[in-house]
């Protein structure tokens, strides 16, 4: 007898579809799914504000160091925007 035949009797080796990992898996997938839908409102939302923000009229040095920050967040954003679509990724090789 095997560990995993004494620690999973109702298993078979043979039958992978009954191994408890699926479910675990599709757990942390929806789980996860749920953290990129709400992080994707998240940005939603911050660049509403940035694109509002941008939109004041200011001048000086004091504006340009703002509107400096203001694309240098945009940037952040993009980056963030990019690591979904490869978390994404990731969550559908999982599902497989």
């Amino acid at each position: 007898m095997t560990i995993f035949e004494y620690t999973h009797p109702s298993l078979h080796i043979e039958d992978a579809t009954n191994c408890p990992c699926h479910n675990i898996v599709q757990e942390c997938v929806n789980t996860i799914e749920q953290i990129l839908a709400s992080s994707t409102r998240t940005l939603d939302e911050t660049e509403e504000t940035l694109a509002s923000a941008s939109r004041i009229d200011w001048q000086g040095d004091a504006a340009q160091a703002y509107r400096e920050n203001l694309q240098k967040t945009q940037l952040i954003i993009k980056q963030h925007r990019h690591n979904q679509v490869d978390c994404q990724r990731i969550l559908a090789q999982a599902q497989l």
